[in-house]
């Protein structure tokens, strides 16, 4: 194990549901940057608050290096104010698309709490989502262009609206300051194609459980918790087939878990709504990844679900499943060895596969919303480096993935062998 990875195994090991002060131990051998590098992997992978309250909540900041406890004080300090004026954005959104007749459900984000999220302001939030009609978009949109939204773009379903900044988000930034615009992204579609990975899942269906939901003294319609859950796992299972995920989801599944363990009649729902849409493996999947990278069983419906992924996909959890949790941004290509088993679109996962390990579209895909058009030496500049970011990665990950297909194929070879004995 690198060293790095020897400290984030220290944080997911103490956020586990029987994580102590003993598993911070390590953090006390850090150097400087070694609490650098854990605190960009935190705060890229939206878990750095959720260490912070554990911390806080257990009274542990004496069992915190200095500047490790002084640097997430800050990013606490900082993300309440951040959520304070994204929840007043969402409620003055919330109350003009009430006045319409479309009916309409907030995912993620605020929707969260305190289910998957103990407190709101735990959670780093970029934009407010919502799940609609395809028939209602047209008036909906009008409803947020009349609230000063300016489109972005509109593409497989899913139209992306912003305030108009003064200044570009580039990666770096710190990511708890005060948001200099609002987004909002409307969904027509519980899943969106991704490179021909389909999941045939209807927002009238969803849509159909709607339930009001309070976060402070703002309510709004959400879906109900059994179809959150699902929305949840398969969100996750959409970014691992995009190769890397924010490992602050995975905790906020554990933390669902184990808060809500003894409800059987959720997960039995759960379970029902995941047979009924063929996604079994998919969403068993992330629940392994859940269970191996925080150290928890799992309820018995949830252990249903897992025990019905691919037998190879199982080997490929428990030979790179922690060690890829624990990756960076942008992520890596290992995902690729199992996409093609992990779903009966077995045509579809190859195409993405080959989609991913030779990109044909390396340039940004940085949109130019209409405030933007008139700055476009800033924005080539913003593509430039991120076109030699990717181009990086791909030329990393590439290699990576290369080498350890070889260890893959023998490790496959292997495990068949002892099979036999």
């Amino acid at each position: 194990m690198n060293r790095g990875n020897h400290f984030k195994q220290a944080v997911c090991a103490f956020l586990s549901p029987s994580g102590s002060c003993e598993h911070l131990s390590p953090l006390a051998h850090a150097t400087l940057k070694d609490l650098q590098a854990l605190l960009r992997w935190m705060d890229d992978g939206a878990i750095a608050l959720y260490l912070w309250e554990k911390i806080e909540r257990l009274s542990l900041l004496h069992n915190l290096p200095a500047v490790l406890a002084l640097e997430l004080g800050r990013r606490a300090h900082d993300n309440r104010a951040r959520s304070s004026r994204m929840l007043s954005e969402l409620h003055s959104v919330n109350q003009a698309l009430a006045a319409t007749a479309a009916p309409y459900a907030f995912m993620k984000g605020f929707s969260l709490s305190p289910q998957f999220s103990i407190r709101p302001e735990l959670r780093h939030q970029i934009d407010i989502d919502l799940l609609i009609l395809p028939d209602a978009a047209p008036a909906l949109r009008a409803t947020i262009e009349e609230l000063g939204y300016l489109l972005e773009y509109d593409k497989h379903g899913e139209l992306k609206f912003s305030t108009a900044t003064a200044k570009l988000a580039l990666r770096g930034d710190y990511a708890y300051d005060l948001p200099p615009s609002h987004q909002i992204e409307l969904h027509t579609s519980f899943w969106e194609p991704l490179h021909r990975i389909d999941l045939d899942i209807s927002s009238a269906a969803a849509l159909e459980t709607l339930e009001q939901h309070q976060v402070a003294d703002v309510s709004f319609p959400v879906l109900a918790l059994e179809w959150r859950l699902l929305l949840q796992l398969l969100h996750c299972y959409r970014h691992f087939a995009s190769l890397w995920l924010r490992i602050g989801w995975l905790y906020e599944l554990a933390h669902f878990i184990d808060s809500q363990w003894s409800d059987e009649t959720l997960f039995t729902a759960f379970l029902r709504l995941a047979e009924r849409f063929s996604v079994e493996q998919e969403c068993g999947f992330i629940l392994r990844l859940v269970s191996m990278t925080f150290e928890m069983h799992l309820p018995f419906p949830l252990q249903q679900l897992a025990d019905r992924v691919p037998r190879r996909a199982q080997h490929w959890l428990e030979y790179f499943g922690t060690e890829w949790a624990l990756t960076g941004f942008p992520g890596s290509k290992l995902p690729l060895m199992v996409l093609a088993d992990l779903s009966p679109r077995r045509n579809s996962s190859v195409y993405h596969g080959l989609r991913r390990m030779l990109p044909t579209q390396l340039a940004a895909t940085l949109a130019i919303a209409p405030h933007w058009r008139g700055r476009r030496r800033e924005l080539l500049r913003a593509r430039l480096l991120h076109t030699a970011r990717r181009s990086r990665f791909h030329l990393v990950a590439t290699s990576q993935y290369l080498a350890q297909s070889a260890r893959w194929r023998l490790l496959l070879a292997w495990q068949a062998h002892k099979n036999k004995i």
